[in-house]
């Protein structure tokens, strides 16, 4: 295939989080397939009242490597910008757009204007509704700017079906399996000293990571805890939500000697000594899209229990290499953890963990990228 002139619009370092680190990644092995790569970003990603705790990590230490080839022109409060950031990309082969929410349909077809039609468009659909669901507004929002695209590219099966409903009839909308980004100092073989460390005594030690959202169903793990003795739970990750409200929970249960919490933005360089501290990564998630928490604690080499939500089913052997359960269903995340209690029960399944490869994924993902190019560019 000829070298495209590809601009992807979207987060990348020094923002935090997994978009960013996707985002970063891609364009970087979009470059190693020979093509002419960039990443258009934001100066200012949206209002800062919208979002407490940290958004950017330190320039320093980035938690992927950078991309060579990076802008920020974009600004949530200037829509002239948008539209000239767009006029700014009419000479590229393919702009994609990614995409976290609904609501980034605004400057981005306000941007799709700018590059005019004759470029191919398309975007990355990370949550093609929100978790909850969404509104009309939503919906709309989405079949305003789908129909503009030449290609929608999500995550499940699911939610490829959602994007057809707002993609216009000619369109890719492709349903492609989310790789995990190239993270800075993740283990990189399944040898790796990391992955291979052994169980320590005592009771189970449960790890909930990521942003604390109510979709995410915290207050679930938490009555699944308090059903199990031989459990301890670490939450690490910002509280989008009262903190006070899962403190409270905590007490009246009576669970607070065996939970601790860590708010705040978990570093990638802080990975290591997190993911090795727990015995098993827990998931309830109430609703989801995708998610690559599962190959991320499969890397480290430890177990998931999650609901049967978004794309868990696909990646968790349930009773193999860990369990699906059903959602906001607390006794069967009990019954979950009372299994891997058990010191051989856990150790058989961890043994199965797979270190996966996602160079396998990324080949893939890429390989559906480019089919968005132009045949007249690829001939």
């Amino acid at each position: 295939m000829k070298s495209a002139r590809i601009a992807i619009v979207g987060p990348t370092h020094p923002f935090s989080g997994g978009v960013s680190h996707h985002t970063t990644t891609m364009v970087n092995r979009l470059v190693s397939r020979g093509h002419d790569a960039e990443i258009v970003s934001w100066k200012a990603q949206y209002p800062r009242f919208l979002r407490d705790g940290d958004i950017r990590v330190d320039e320093s230490t980035p938690e992927v490597e950078p991309a060579r080839k990076v802008s920020y022109p974009l600004t949530w409060y200037n829509p002239f910008g948008w539209f000239f950031t767009g006029r700014a990309l009419r000479q590229h082969t393919l702009i994609i757009y990614s995409s976290i929410s609904p609501l980034h349909a605004v400057p981005f077809v306000v941007m799709s204007w700018g590059a005019s039609k004759n470029v191919a468009q398309a975007v990355v659909a990370h949550n093609v509704l929100p978790q909850d669901g969404g509104t009309r507004l939503h919906r709309y929002l989405n079949t305003l700017f789908f129909r503009r695209l030449g290609g929608v590219i999500t995550h499940s099966s699911q939610q490829q079906a959602i994007a057809k409903k707002s993609a216009r009839p000619s369109a890719q909308v492709a349903s492609v399996v989310l790789p995990l980004p190239d993270l800075e100092g993740a283990p990189t073989s399944p040898t790796d000293p990391m992955r291979l460390r052994e169980r320590r005594g005592g009771p189970l030690r449960v790890l909930f990571f990521g942003m604390v959202r109510k979709y995410k169903g915290l207050d679930v793990l938490l009555d699944a805890v308090a059903r199990v003795e031989r459990v301890t739970l670490i939450i690490a990750g910002e509280f989008w939500e009262s903190q006070e409200e899962t403190v409270e929970t905590i007490r009246r249960l009576g669970i607070e000697e065996r939970v601790s919490i860590r708010n705040g933005y978990v570093s990638i360089n802080d990975l290591a000594d997190l993911f090795g501290s727990a015995d098993v990564l827990a998931l309830p998630y109430r609703g989801g899209s995708a998610s690559f928490n599962v190959a991320l604690a499969h890397r480290f080499g430890i177990p998931v229990v999650a609901t049967d939500v978004g794309t868990f089913a696909r990646d968790i052997r349930s009773g193999v290499d860990g369990y699906v359960v059903p959602r906001e269903d607390p006794e069967a995340f009990a019954d979950a953890l009372r299994r891997l209690d058990a010191p051989d029960h856990y150790r058989a399944i961890r043994a199965a963990v797979p270190f996966g490869t996602s160079d396998d994924d990324w080949s893939t993902y890429l390989d559906t990228l480019e089919e968005l190019i132009p045949a007249t560019h690829r001939n």
